[in-house]
């Protein structure tokens, strides 16, 4: 990913891990920071859906530096 791009994880925002189902585990922001940052990726805001009480929206991390 170049400097400055975007990635973009879909999740709900939840403040501790939670299984859904058999396949479904839902990870908070922090478990996303603690994987992404040492990658050089800073996580900038999550955006939620805004569709009823809905939990789910887009956890936004952006580029700071190259990864070697």
């Amino acid at each position: 990913m170049r400097p400055s791009g975007r990635l973009i994880v879909t999740d709900a925002d939840l403040g501790e891990r939670a299984v859904g189902g058999d396949r479904l585990v839902h990870r908070p922001a922090a478990a996303y920071r603690a994987a992404l940052e040492p990658l050089g990726l800073r996580h900038r805001h999550f955006l939620p859906y805004g569709f009823r009480e809905n939990t789910f929206g887009f956890h936004v991390f952006t580029r700071v530096r190259r990864h070697p």
